[in-house]
Formats: C-alpha cells, structure tokens, sequence
C-alpha cells in the first residue's frame, strides 16, 4: 500500500498548494477577510483534506469518497458567489445566495466562466464533473451502488484495514 499511500499524499498537498496559491493570491487585496468566503472556507478544506489523509492512513475509504463530494460542491459555490458577487461583504453572500448555498447541487458550475478552456474542453469538463459528482453522491446518501460496494468489498474479504493496493489506487484514481 506504501507507494499507493504515498500518491494519496501527492493528490491531498497539491489540492492544499493550489489552496495556499490561492488564499495568498486573493488575500492581497485589503478587504479578503470582510468579503471572500475562502478567507474562512479554507479551514474547512484543510480539515477535510487532512480528514481524508487520516481515514486512508487508517484504511478508511467511504468517508473520504463522501468528503470528495463535499470539497466540489465547496469548490463550485466558491468560485460560483465570489465570481458573481466579489465586492460584496461575507454576510451580504450570505443573504443572496441563500438558497444556492443550502441546494445540495453544482448546478452554478454551468454558470461559472472558465474562459481558460476553450469551448469543446469545457463541455467535456462540466460532464465529466457531473458524471463524478454523481458518482460520490452516491456514497452520501444510502444507495444500491454504495452497498454494493461495501458487499463485494467484504466478500472478499477487504475489511476496515485490510484493503488492497487495488481498493487504494481505485480511491486515489477517483
């Protein structure tokens, strides 16, 4: 599991570099703490990355699986308000994009601009972010499929701690 192990901290750091690049970009500007929601989220993140970081050490997978849905959803709303509202304050994000914030879904994704990708690239990104979005919300809630997987898992004998390279590299893949 070692070099499997050792790709999950390589996906866990960058995913924090790109947070770090982030905040200290954004950060320069004077009113970051009053009116960006990363100027706080990026706890949340770096809890649940770490989190995740913890529950492979320990062979723990479903849970990082759920987080995953957690950090795109984040990440989409994110970049969705800050695009579309930038100079407003925290709370005034809060109060109009109340029900955005509180729908479990990503559809602001379709709304976001990611004129860095050219049109073709973008509508091949925005179905395969949907396609994985709906693949680990199958996790969040009870689903055939997230039986299913804890059925065959046990079957064959891959308990809590006794996951194999594959389990691993499967996780890591996703």
């Amino acid at each position: 599991l070692k070099d499997e192990y050792e790709r999950t901290k390589v996906i866990i750091y960058s995913f924090i570099e790109w947070l770090q690049f982030c905040i200290l970009d954004t950060s320069r500007d004077k009113d970051f703490q009053e009116n960006h929601l990363l100027s706080f989220l990026n706890q949340d993140i770096l809890e649940t990355l770490f989190g995740v970081l913890s529950h492979v050490m320990e062979g723990i997978h479903t849970p990082s699986i759920r987080e995953s849905r957690y950090l795109l959803e984040l990440s989409i709303k994110i970049a969705y308000i800050q695009k579309q509202s930038y100079f407003s304050t925290i709370q005034e994000k809060l109060e109009e994009f109340d029900k955005i914030i509180k729908a479990p879904s990503i559809t602001p994704m379709k709304s976001t601009d990611l004129n860095y990708l050219s049109e073709s690239t973008r509508v091949q990104f925005l179905e395969e972010v949907g396609r994985l979005y709906g693949e680990v919300s199958s996790f969040v809630h009870v689903t055939p499929m997230s039986i299913e997987y804890r059925q065959n898992r046990l079957t064959n004998g891959r308990i809590l701690g006794r996951e194999t390279p594959e389990d691993l590299a499967q996780l890591n893949d996703l």
